[in-house]
């Protein structure tokens, strides 16, 4: 399967619908929307196509990211693959903890 193609497939199972609702119904703004404001479904779906391409593009691991859109370049036992989320919130540990170090709770 070709990189378009698995693109397509994401945004093919991708609700965009809902994104635009949450958007919403928060006020959330993006300062490249149309008109500075919510964006439009069809400027979220143009906005994930892009991060989805620079995604693929990359390295494994690659990771883009904007207006709460994230896509990543994964891979696992040889095969890479896409994902795409919109993320409300996240929090991540303040300092890295070595390999070895690490202990599953």
């Amino acid at each position: 399967m070709d990189t378009q193609k698995h693109i397509d497939e994401v945004m093919d199972h991708f609700d965009f619908e809902k994104v635009h609702k949450v958007m919403v119904a928060i006020d959330w703004h993006w300062a490249t929307s149309e008109d500075g404001g919510t964006p439009y479904p069809y400027e979220i779906r143009k906005t994930a196509r892009s991060l989805l391409k620079d995604a693929a593009a990359g390295d494994d691991g690659s990771t883009v990211a904007t207006g709460g859109l994230v896509a990543e370049r994964l891979t696992y036992e040889n095969y890479s693959y896409l994902t795409l989320a919109f993320h409300l919130t996240q929090a991540d540990s303040s300092y890295a903890i070595p390999e070895e170090d690490w202990r599953t709770i």
